[in-house]
C-alpha cells in the first residue's frame, strides 16, 4: 500500500511536471508569436492609414517600429511609399535600395523602386526594375501593366504586347484593353481592334474610365469618328472631367472647335484645378491665335502641377510669342533645371535670351547646340541670329547658307538672309527675298513689317503703306509696326493718322519695356469671359 501510494504520488508529480512543461511550451510559443502578430497588425494599421492619406500618423507609427527594428523591411517599404506620395523621390529611392540590399527578392521594394524611377522620368531604369520584378512573378498584373505602359510610351509596341501577354487573358484586368489597342495600332494590326471594342462596351458600365481611355486611343490613331461613336454610346447623364476632356479632343479633331471649347469650359467648372484640362484649353486658345489666353491657362496649369515639362515647353513658346522674353527666360531656366540634358530645353532658353537681346548669354548655348547636332537647321538659324545681333554679317551669312543647305525651304532662314542682304546694301536681293516670303505666307506680321520698312527706305510709299497696314492688322500689339506706319502717314500728309500711330507706338513701347524687364504680368480679365462665352 505504501508502495502504491508512493507510486501514485510520484505519478501525480510526473504528470504535474509534464503539464507544466506543456503549459510552458504553449506560453513560450505565444510569447514568441506575439511580436510577429503585433508586427502584422501594425503593418495592416499603417497601410490603412497610408491608403486614407493620413501620412503624418502613419509615419509616426513607422518611426516607432524602426526605432526598435531599424532594418524591418516592411516598415522601410511603407516609409518609401509615404515618400513617393510626398514626391520626396530621392529618399524613397534610398529606402527601397536599403530593403533590396538586405533582401534582393523583396517584391514590394521592387515595386516601389520601379515606381520611383517612373516618377523621376527614368523610364529605362523603370523598365529594367519592372522587368526584374516580372522575372520573380511573371504573371503579375500590376507589374506587367506598368511595364506595358512604359514600353508603349517608348513606342516599343511588341515589348508592350509581350508584357500584356504574360498575364493570362482570363485574369487580365479591363485596364489592359486600351493598351492592347494602342499596341495593335503601333504594330499595324488594326484588324484586331474591333474585337476589343466589343469587350470595352460590355465592361463600360463597370469601367467607364477604360472606355474613355479607349476612345482616346482611337482618336489618337486617326479613328476620330469611331471614337465619337463610342463616346456617344457610353455618355453618362453627368459626364466626368475626363469624359469631357476626351470628347473635346475628338470633336476638335472633327472640326467642331466651338463644341470642344464648350466641353472644356464644362470640365473646368467641375474641376478648375485640372492641369490636363487647363493644358488642353491652352491648346485650343493657340489654335484660335489667342496667345494671351494660352499663356494664362498654361501659367495656371503650372501652378496646379509645377514642373511638368510639356506645360513648361508650351508656356515658353507662348511667352515668346507675346514678347514676354524675361518671363520666357525664367520659365526656360526651370525647364533646363528639370531636364539638364534635354537639347530642346537648351534651345528654348537660348531663343528666349535672343528675343531679349541677350546674345552674350545665348551664344555659348547656341554653339554647344550646333556642335551637338550639326545637321539641325533650327540650331544653325539660332546661331546666325546671334551673329546678326553682334553685327557680324559675314558670319551670319555663312551660317545661314549652311542652314539653307540643310533645309532649303526654311522660310525663316530666307527672312534673315534678306536682312543680311539689306544690311550689306543689296536692297534688290533683300526685297526680292521678302516679296517671295510674303507671297507664300501673307499673314506673317514680321515679314510684312520688314518688307514695308524696305519699301519705305526705297521711297515706294504706297507699297510700304500696304505692307505696314497689313503688319499692324496682323500684330496690333507690336510697337515698331505702328512707328513705321506713322512715318508713312507723315510722308503721305496724313497727319492725324500719323499722330494716332505714334501715340499707339508710345503706349506699346511702355508695355514692351515692362515685359522685357520681367515685371509681373497679370492674368487678362477678358480670358474668363472669352472662355465662358
Amino acid at each position: 500500500m505504501t508502495f502504491l501510494r508512493q507510486g501514485k504520488v510520484r505519478s501525480s508529480s510526473a504528470g504535474n511536471a509534464s503539464c507544466r512543461h506543456v503549459l510552458f511550451s504553449i506560453v513560450l510559443a505565444l510569447v514568441t508569436m506575439q511580436p510577429s502578430v503585433a508586427q502584422q497588425s501594425s503593418q495592416q494599421n499603417i497601410s490603412a492609414l497610408i491608403r486614407q492619406n493620413r501620412l503624418p500618423e502613419a509615419e509616426q507609427q513607422l518611426w516607432g517600429v524602426l526605432g526598435v527594428h531599424q532594418d524591418a523591411g516592411w516598415a522601410l517599404n511603407l516609409l518609401g511609399r509615404i515618400r513617393l506620395r510626398q514626391s520626396r523621390l530621392d529618399e524613397a529611392e534610398a529606402l527601397f535600395h536599403k530593403v533590396l540590399e538586405k533582401n534582393p527578392d523583396d517584391i514590394q521594394a521592387f515595386r516601389g523602386l520601379a515606381e520611383t524611377y517612373r516618377m523621376e522620368g527614368k523610364n529605362d531604369r523603370a523598365i529594367e526594375t519592372y522587368s526584374s520584378l516580372v522575372r520573380l512573378i511573371p504573371a503579375d498584373s500590376d507589374a506587367n501593366l506598368a511595364l506595358a505602359k512604359l514600353y508603349l510610351r517608348a513606342e516599343q509596341y511588341q515589348e508592350s504586347l509581350n508584357a500584356i501577354s504574360r498575364v493570362p487573358s482570363a485574369a487580365r484586368p479591363t485596364e489592359f484593353l486600351p493598351l492592347l489597342a494602342a499596341d495593335y495600332f503601333g504594330l499595324q494590326q488594326t484588324q484586331k481592334v474591333p474585337a476589343l471594342v466589343d469587350q470595352v462596351l460590355r465592361q463600360s458600365a463597370k469601367h467607364p474610365g477604360v472606355a474613355i481611355e479607349f476612345a482616346a486611343v482611337l482618336a489618337r490613331n486617326g479613328y476620330v469618328d469611331d471614337a465619337a461613336h463610342l463616346l456617344k454610346l457610353i455618355r453618362p447623364a453627368k459626364p466626368s472631367v475626363e469624359y469631357l476632356r476626351v470628347w473635346a479632343r475628338v470633336v476638335d479633331a472633327q472640326g467642331d472647335h466651338a463644341g470642344a471649347q464648350r466641353a472644356l469650359i464644362e470640365a473646368l467648372k467641375l474641376d478648375p484645378k485640372s492641369a490636363d484640362v487647363l493644358f488642353d484649353s491652352a491648346h485650343l486658345a493657340v489654335d484660335a491665335g489667342d496667345w494671351g489666353s494660352a499663356a494664362n491657362l498654361l501659367i495656371r496649369a503650372n501652378q496646379v502641377q509645377p514642373g511638368n515639362p510639356e506645360t513648361l515647353n508650351k508656356l515658353i513658346l507662348a511667352l515668346l510669342k507675346l514678347g514676354r522674353a524675361e518671363a520666357a527666360i525664367e520659365t526656360a531656366k526651370d525647364l533646363v533645371s528639370l531636364q539638364p540634358k534635354n537639347l530642346d530645353a537648351q534651345y528654348l532658353l537660348a531663343l528666349a535670351y535672343v528675343q531679349n537681346d541677350r546674345w552674350e548669354a545665348a551664344e555659348p548655348i547656341a554653339k554647344q547646340l550646333t556642335e551637338a547636332r550639326p545637321n539641325d537647321a533650327s540650331s544653325q538659324l539660332l546661331l546666325a541670329r546671334i551673329q546678326l545681333d553682334k553685327g557680324d554679317d559675314i558670319a551670319a551669312k555663312r551660317i545661314l547658307e549652311r542652314c539653307l543647305a540643310i533645309n532649303p525651304s526654311m522660310r525663316e532662314a530666307h527672312f534673315y538672309m534678306a536682312r543680311v542682304a539689306d544690311r550689306q546694301g543689296d536692297v534688290d536681293t533683300a526685297r526680292a527675298e521678302l516679296e517671295r516670303l510674303v507671297q507664300a505666307v501673307p499673314d506673317e506680321a514680321s515679314w510684312q513689317e520688314e518688307l514695308g520698312a524696305l519699301y519705305l527706305k526705297t521711297g515706294d510709299l504706297q507699297k510700304a503703306r500696304v505692307a505696314l497696314e497689313a503688319a499692324a492688322r496682323l500684330a496690333p500689339t507690336i510697337a515698331i509696326g505702328h512707328y513705321q506706319l506713322g512715318l508713312i502717314y507723315t510722308r503721305l500728309g496724313l497727319q492725324d493718322r500719323a499722330h494716332e500711330e505714334m501715340e499707339q507706338y508710345q503706349k506699346l513701347r511702355v508695355t514692351e519695356d515692362s515685359q522685357r524687364k520681367g515685371l509681373p504680368v497679370a492674368a487678362e480679365p477678358a480670358t474668363a469671359a472669352r472662355h465662358s462665352n
